[in-house]
């Protein structure tokens, strides 16, 4: 016997469904953030649970010194874990939180290191020194 194919009710319903919940997920984000910005513009959607993920062992300070920089072993296991996430690497992304009711965790925009002013490639030098400590 030869499997069913869908009929085109069903696909046209399950289309509208997704758009139907694209504008909602659209009017949610208007409520929580300034979306006159990303006009025009994609915008990528990202709905996520948060896992708890350490990359690297717990180093402990000896002896109030600063503490030992990753062995390459922990280096090689934190590529290997790493390897599995999705990258972003251009666009608009807004992250959802799946497990607290849909709730953005952030909204991400990428903008190329030759567009920035100098005092913008300050910051980002500032934040960037402060994130790696």
């Amino acid at each position: 016997m030869e499997a069913e194919r869908p009929k085109i009710r069903n696909l046209l319903k399950s289309f509208a469904r997704k758009r139907i919940r694209a504008a909602d997920r659209e009017s949610e984000v208007a409520l929580e953030i300034d979306t006159s910005e990303y006009a025009g513009t994609p915008v990528i959607w990202s709905w996520r649970r948060f896992k708890k993920c350490h990359l690297y062992p717990t180093i402990r300070q000896e002896k109030r010194q600063n503490p030992r920089p990753p062995t390459q072993d922990e280096l090689q296991q934190a590529k290997d874990k790493a390897s599995g996430f999705r990258k972003f690497t251009n666009g608009k992304v807004i992250l959802r939180d799946t497990t607290n009711g849909g709730e953005v965790i952030a909204v991400i925009e990428f903008t190329p290191l030759d567009e920035l002013s100098p005092e913008e490639k300050n910051d980002v030098s500032l934040w960037v020194t402060n994130l790696s400590i």
